[in-house]
């Protein structure tokens, strides 16, 4: 995306590799509650709190095929949001677990500059040729989001259960070439 990018808001937003020594106590504060859990990452064997072992096994950070990031403001350092990308294929990178941090920061126009500094960063890959997503229906601000940022959504759709809910999820898929 970095030569066909028009927007020039994504400057004022970086990727950090995500620490969990340093970030893991943030990120636990943006997550309070077991539904904002599967918002977060999707349905899993993990019950709301998690510990701080229980964390590192949900974002599987030590996965050799997975890249976790805190995002930044380059203005003022301070903490935005949380994703994962996650190499499905050689031409093929998935984000997950995308969460711009405190609740009152949503819908601020956070959410677009992370999806697209997480988009430059897989096509610094010259073998990515897509990237693709997973979002609950009901996640409409989300959705609408990852719209702008060219994604469009995939003809199958899957249920999502959780002890929770018994949401749906649709997958959206973004190619290099799209243009926003």
């Amino acid at each position: 995306m970095g030569s066909h990018t028009t927007e020039n808001n994504v400057k004022d937003t970086h990727l950090i590799p995500f620490v969990a020594e340093v970030h893991l106590r943030v990120l636990k504060k943006w997550v309070l509650s077991h539904e904002d859990l599967i918002l977060f990452g999707g349905p899993s064997a993990f019950t709301y709190p998690l510990s701080d072992e229980e964390w590192r096994a949900f974002l599987g950070v030590t996965s050799e095929k997975r890249s976790s990031f805190m995002v930044t403001d380059d203005r003022d350092g301070a903490f935005l949001g949380f994703a994962q990308i996650r190499e499905m294929s050689p031409t093929t990178k998935r984000l997950c677990r995308l969460l711009v941090g405190q609740s009152e920061m949503r819908g601020q126009g956070i959410g677009k500059k992370m999806v697209r500094a997480l988009l430059e960063q897989c096509f610094q890959d010259p073998n990515c040729t897509h990237v693709e997503l997973n979002v609950y229906t009901h996640n409409a601000r989300a959705i609408r989001c990852y719209a702008q940022c060219g994604f469009c959504a995939a003809p199958l759709s899957v249920p999502n259960p959780s002890d929770t809910q018994d949401w749906q999820a649709i997958r959206m898929i973004r190619s290099r070439e799209v243009l926003v």
